[in-house]
């Protein structure tokens, strides 16, 4: 989160170091107007900047996304089979218990 922080305030430092240069030697302009001004740049600045770093995060996620489903998709079958497996032992399981439980204390499968 520093980085974040150090990057904010570096951001904030060089807009405000451009609109000085830029309103340099000219008479008349208020120092309120150049707060607006470097606050509104700022802001400009760090909407893209932010844009920009969702927009590269989300590419990664579509990756990760498309490469899942990639798998699922080549595997499916695979896939199919470990379920019925699974469901299989759990349908099995509750055989044996509830044989076991019932009072009959030998297991047929």
């Amino acid at each position: 989160m520093q980085d974040a922080q150090q990057i904010s305030q570096e951001l904030k430092t060089s807009v405000q170091e451009a609109v000085k240069l830029s309103v340099e030697g000219k008479e008349g302009i208020d120092t309120t107007v150049i707060t607006r001004l470097t606050e509104q740049l700022y802001n400009q600045l760090l909407d893209v900047v932010s844009l920009n770093s969702l927009k590269t995060r989300l590419a990664v996620l579509f990756e990760y996304e498309k490469n899942y489903l990639e798998l699922v998709k080549t595997h499916k079958e695979e896939i199919k089979f470990a379920s019925s497996i699974q469901e299989d032992l759990r349908k099995e399981r509750a055989k044996f218990f509830l044989r076991y439980l019932t009072g009959g204390l030998e297991y047929t499968s």
